[in-house]
């Protein structure tokens, strides 16, 4: 079967085992389910619960080696593609990684960062109305968790001193600590 599986394969290693397996899912998906040394994170969970531990194979996805293909979800269910997540890690290695990642998380909870990031955002104000697109600088406090995608820290005192700055960069430009102490941008009255 794996033969079949390599001749199925196409010039990436890619492709559909349907007609081989009789499941809709990739070659790789299908070789890696024939791997006696990996484990899917679903398998892993289910053996850490035997033991008494409460883990799901979501805690485990993160920690994974590999992913493959293995079919669609159904539109009801959100549609895309399903992914399964595979380890060759022992029950012992799997519970000490989860339990640092859960300590790098509790501790990224609880550190309170300051800084700015930009948004997206627009106007009409081009040629003739025309519409522009612009970054718009924002500014956060708040834990390192939940701090927003293009994030730069700063130091408290830099904070404190400019949080009051609304400005916007037009183009590819993208707000810098520089820029801000220079006020290289458009500044928007308030």
């Amino acid at each position: 079967m794996k033969t079949d599986i390599y001749n199925n394969m196409n010039e990436n290693g890619g492709g559909l085992a349907v007609n081989i397996t009789g499941k809709y899912e990739s070659n790789r998906k299908a070789l890696a389910d024939m791997d006696g040394n990996k484990r899917t994170a679903g398998e892993v969970a289910q053996s850490l619960r035997k033991k008494g531990y409460s883990i799901k194979a979501n805690d485990i996805k993160s920690i994974c080696e590999e992913w493959h293909h293995a079919g669609f979800i159904p539109a009801s269910a959100g549609g895309g593609m399903a992914r399964t997540f595979y380890t060759r890690k022992s029950d012992d290695e799997i519970l000490s990684e989860i339990e640092e990642s859960r300590k790098t998380e509790e501790k990224a909870r609880n550190t309170i960062v300051t800084g700015f990031y930009y948004i997206w955002d627009h106007d009409y104000s081009g040629y003739r109305g025309k519409k522009r697109n612009y970054k718009m600088l924002k500014w956060y406090e708040g834990t390192e968790l939940n701090q927003p995608r293009n994030f730069t820290i700063c130091d408290r005192k830099f904070y404190l001193s400019h949080k009051h700055i609304q400005a916007s960069y037009y183009g590819w430009d993208e707000p810098t600590i520089m820029d801000i102490k220079s006020k290289n941008c458009d500044l928007i009255k308030s």
